[in-house]
């Protein structure tokens, strides 16, 4: 599949939108796959999610921080609500300090799967599209359950303010 891919300079994260992926160690791009097409965005996966976090009325900082409040807990993998209205939450797949982090639409997947012999997880996605990460299936199953619960106490704390 050698097809050349649309190049953006930002992009905004709407329900088609699958994954958030550094395009590669030598470049601050990102590959964006959504339901239909995949195209490459000229500026760092965080960038487009602090972006994004911006249209909706609010700092990724403190969208991070009312996600951790929710979860209870200081971890690394803190999901991100990028849209409250349309319930927008991606996902990192690793620590986001990581270089190779790819952040998942949360309310995009379908189901999980372990891939044979190996310590990754294929992700099928409702459109019928998949991608494969390199994170144990028990290990991507915990961080959806604890994304999920953490995005439905957010939607609790948002309304009262």
């Amino acid at each position: 599949m050698n097809q050349q891919l649309a190049i953006q300079s930002s992009y905004t994260i709407t329900t088609d939108t699958l994954t958030l992926e550094p395009l590669n160690t030598l470049t601050t791009a990102t590959l964006v796959r959504e339901k239909h097409q995949s195209l490459i965005v000229d500026q760092p996966v965080i960038t487009i999610l602090s972006s994004n976090c911006e249209l909706d009325g609010s700092t990724m900082l403190l969208r991070k921080k009312l996600m951790q409040f929710c979860m209870n807990q200081a971890i690394k993998k803190i999901p991100v609500v990028v849209n409250v209205k349309d319930g927008l939450v991606m996902m990192p797949t690793t620590s986001i300090s990581s270089r190779d982090c790819c952040w998942i639409s949360l309310n995009r997947i379908r189901k999980c799967y372990p891939v044979p012999r190996q310590k990754e997880t294929l992700v099928l996605f409702k459109c019928n599209e998949h991608t494969t990460i390199p994170v144990s299936v028990t290990q991507f199953t915990a961080n959806l359950k604890r994304a999920d619960k953490a995005f439905h106490q957010f939607l609790k704390h948002s309304s009262h303010h």
